[in-house]
């Protein structure tokens, strides 16, 4: 890798999820060695003017893609918490100019905790992606009728070699697989590029791919053992909150969600982490029946105020 090159990262998002893709963000610069380095492309499914001048002021290393998304017409997410954004992926080799010869893409949903130099720095010629094994891998090859030996992967995380991509159709591949096997298509565009890039991707440490299983437990098959469980435990490079699991909902158990607060606290949504904190605090009494005390807190005051059980449905409903 030449010392100047540049670190292209992209993410997909709404405006629903431009906030957490901020957080992201945020996170891959604070612990960056060297944060001009980094370069951010942003898949647009509609982010606002609003959210994009916060993320403005995160980095102004940002360059937005507008996605025409009638290419999409048909294309529908199989989980409540996913977007039709997570499709935009299979545009990324057509998208990004041809200078571009790799990017690291990642989810909206992930946390960095430490510098991204090493997985930069790996070796990708002859493999289409740079991949983490799934939480679920023996699970889904099942389903899916794959070969165990290529494994199953989460696409989360993932290294685009875009040079090899660009060898084949990559983008029909992917459009087209999803339209003739929507029957058995339960995880979205993780499922089509599983079975797009089988055999054509390199696994390397679940340490860049911790998914919430690592740390609450698994039901599901997997390949991974029990001493990488221990090392990513021990030292995660990125932090990925799979499944419905997310650090923004009042309910959630993950046990390294004070990281990613300390992080919302300190990125251009720190006020809608306050109001997380209160949505939090009525969480386990919003749905009883009588009137509750709410905190309202501003920049230079916190006051109080008194709502009926109506309204606190209201709110919690919205």
């Amino acid at each position: 890798m030449e010392n100047n090159e540049q670190f292209n990262i992209c993410y997909s998002s709404d405006d629903n999820y431009a906030p957490y893709m901020g957080i992201s963000m945020s996170s891959v610069l604070k612990n960056a060695i060297d944060k001009d380095k980094y370069f951010f492309h942003i898949l647009d499914g509609g982010i606002s003017e609003k959210n994009k001048k916060k993320l403005s002021q995160i980095t102004g290393n940002i360059r937005y893609y507008e996605i025409e998304k009638s290419e999409f017409d048909g294309f529908s997410p199989n989980r409540a918490y996913v977007s039709l954004n997570t499709y935009y992926r299979f545009l990324i080799p057509e998208l990004f100019d041809n200078s571009i010869n790799k990017c690291l893409y990642l989810d909206c949903d992930t946390l960095v905790l430490g510098d991204l130099t090493d997985i930069f720095c790996e070796q990708i010629d002859g493999y289409s992606a740079l991949v983490v094994e799934d939480e679920g891998s023996l699970t889904q090859i099942k389903r899916l009728n794959l070969p165990e030996e290529n494994n199953y992967f989460n696409a989360g995380v993932m290294m685009f070699n875009l040079q090899e991509l660009r060898n084949f159709d990559f983008k029909n591949d992917c459009m087209n697989f999803y339209r003739n096997n929507k029957e058995i298509i339960c995880l979205e565009d993780q499922d089509v590029l599983n079975c797009i890039l089988n055999g054509k991707c390199k696994f390397i440490s679940l340490r860049y791919n911790a998914n919430n299983r690592i740390f609450t437990g698994n039901e599901l098959e997997n390949f991974y053992t029990e001493e990488e469980i221990k090392e990513t435990k021990q030292n995660p490079v990125i932090l990925h909150f799979t499944d419905c699991i997310k650090p923004w909902n009042e309910n959630c158990t993950h046990p390294l969600k004070n990281a990613y607060y300390r992080y919302w606290l300190n990125s251009p949504w720190k006020q809608e982490y306050y109001f997380y904190l209160i949505k939090r605090l009525f969480y386990p009494i919003k749905m009883q029946k009588k009137k509750i005390i709410s905190l309202k807190i501003n920049k230079n005051e916190i006051s109080l105020k008194i709502f009926s059980h109506n309204v606190i449905q209201k709110y919690f409903n919205s």
